[in-house]
């Protein structure tokens, strides 16, 4: 790991951690220098493991207090409460599915996603005003049959576009995910969907993504050799000519339902919902938009 720190710049506790040992795990993590660590205290138990990294710039806490469709976890939130009592720095996470726990369409995803997120900054500011908390807002786009798309484009231009509204809304740090794969296997497929992915993220200006190395099959595995191969793509990629920087435009269609469907369906199942089915086809027509505009390039078949 110690030789990729200059494309993987932080560090995420393995979920597996959450019921085994999470503050030895982190105490491994803490070995490593030049790099931001993420941990979850809500696993941990007692006060000075939650407190053990106060104040630390090189550590985060990264908490979900609301499960989607907008449904707070008291025990999430108490968690949440007590980390920012000790002043912790909080990545505020949440990851709404399109079309199951959330609407099937960009921009009432986004609205959903945002929803959640800010009620749990409200919280973390109310308890300690003026403490750093990123916004974690990770919306997934999502098959016909319930799966998670990591290999559609728009799932990096859907968190691409939620980034981008949080900096206008908030100024807080955001922290997205994308950049991976729906493959199983790393074969040449699943390398060449991570750069991609990676690219859009970098092109329309994310700059802290998660699952973008070495994660396969929508998250569900790991894989070293892909970890080793996608950094070093990445490396690649950061030292080629990107051309000119500036703001793309992201070509986001408008749903004049968006705000109606939230307010009928609240926090219930999307997926039966008669919206998601009018709007099946809302992610890739968006990706096809945005290719059609000259802003990203045809995908190979």
């Amino acid at each position: 790991m110690r030789e990729n720190l200059d494309v993987v710049r932080f560090l995420s506790q393995p979920v597996k951690v959450h019921k085994g040992d999470p503050l030895k795990c982190n105490q491994i993590m803490d070995k490593l220098d030049a790099c931001i660590k993420v941990t979850c205290s809500a696993y941990m138990e007692g006060d000075d493991s939650v407190k053990w990294f106060a104040g630390r710039d090189d550590w985060h806490d990264s908490i979900c207090g609301v499960k989607s469709p907008l449904i707070c976890m008291d025990n999430m939130m108490d968690a949440l409460i007590k980390s920012a009592r000790a002043g912790n720095n909080l990545r505020l996470t949440t990851m709404p599915l399109a079309g199951r726990t959330a609407p099937q369409t960009p921009e009432a995803c986004i609205v959903i996603t945002h929803a959640e997120i800010m009620f749990m900054l409200a919280v973390a500011q109310t308890i300690n005003p003026g403490m750093l908390c990123m916004f974690g807002g990770m919306p997934c786009t999502t098959r016909p049959d319930g799966d998670l798309d990591y290999s559609n484009d728009a799932m990096n231009l859907l968190n691409v576009a939620v980034g981008r509204l949080n900096m206008w809304v908030t100024g807080l740090p955001s922290v997205q995910s994308g950049g991976s794969t729906s493959e199983k296997v790393p074969h040449d497929q699943a390398l060449s969907d991570g750069e991609r992915g990676r690219k859009i993220l970098c092109d329309f200006g994310v700059h802290n993504a998660r699952h973008c190395f070495g994660v396969l099959d929508n998250l569900n595995f790991f894989s070293e050799d892909a970890f080793q191969r996608d950094c070093q793509a990445h490396r690649e990629y950061l030292k080629s000519d990107r051309g000119a920087l500036g703001l793309k435009p992201l070509h986001l269609p408008e749903d004049s339902q968006a705000f109606n469907v939230i307010q009928r369906v609240a926090s219930c199942d999307y997926h039966t919902d008669s919206h998601t089915t009018a709007n099946l086809n809302a992610f890739d027509d968006w990706a096809k938009a945005v290719i059609d505009a000259g802003l990203m390039p045809e995908k190979s078949s």
